[in-house]
């Protein structure tokens, strides 16, 4: 609707008022639909964006507290764990691991896997081994400390991968056998003490049973000579 007002003389103002056509609100209807169009593909964009947001944040969210649980996994572990690489550089290394080590966390981390053992060619060939098979168990490996304590070890790894299969790295764990073997080699020595005192018995045996019979054909001799002729008796019956 158009109004508008004029002065009449005599009578005052006179205010008119008319539809206008179709074609005078053209141009305003279609800059009202417009501008009706943009704001509703703004309260659409903010909508999609907040929703992408708060997406993005639950899976930060979620990602941390995975990451989160998988740490206290590893740090509860009481044997040496270690997370290593394809290139076989150590990513990640619980308590127990900086101990048998005595190497610090940060200096672990980034460093060669095989660095750590007595015989660094059969590490690295034992993390291959579980790269190409996807695991390896009881690897036996020596491994170093930094003041030269050597730690007997049995290695279990196995591959793990991201949600699209690729092969993030290896989850290697330790398992210290040092008394274990100290053990082992204990009961080898009592073993090779118990056949010696076995093979001493068997001679000891041998030697009384000889002695024994030494001693019966001694008294058996001697009986005999109770009926043997004195000598010269012998040489009487002679003549």
């Amino acid at each position: 609707m158009l109004v508008s007002a004029a002065p009449v003389p005599g009578l005052g103002w006179t205010v008119t008022a008319a539809m206008p056509s179709a074609t005078a609100l053209a141009p305003a209807d279609t800059f009202q639909r417009t501008l009706g169009i943009s704001l509703g593909v703004a309260l659409f964009l903010v909508l999609a964006f907040t929703a992408l947001a708060w997406r993005f944040v639950r899976h930060r969210a979620a990602e941390q507290a995975a990451a989160q649980y998988a740490r206290s996994l590893i740090e509860a572990g009481l044997d040496p764990l270690v997370t290593i690489s394809p290139e076989g550089e150590i990513a990640d290394v619980n308590e127990a691991t900086i101990k048998v080590t005595g190497v610090p966390r940060e200096e672990l981390i980034g460093t060669d896997f095989s660095d750590y053992f007595t015989e660094p060619d059969q590490a690295k060939e034992g993390y291959r081994l579980a790269f190409e098979q996807g695991s390896v168990t009881d690897y036996p490996l020596t491994m170093r400390h930094r003041d030269g304590t050597l730690t007997e070890v049995l290695y279990n790894a196995a591959v793990y991968r991201d949600s699209g299969g690729k092969v993030l790295g290896l989850f290697a764990a330790a398992r210290d056998v040092t008394e274990t073997k100290l053990a082992q080699a204990e009961l080898a020595k009592q073993a090779k003490e118990l056949d010696r005192l076995a093979d001493l018995e068997r001679f000891q045996r041998l030697a009384i049973g000889r002695e024994l019979k030494m001693i019966a054909l001694k008294r058996e001799m001697e009986y005999l000579k109770q009926f043997a002729p004195a000598e010269g008796e012998e040489s009487r019956e002679e003549y």
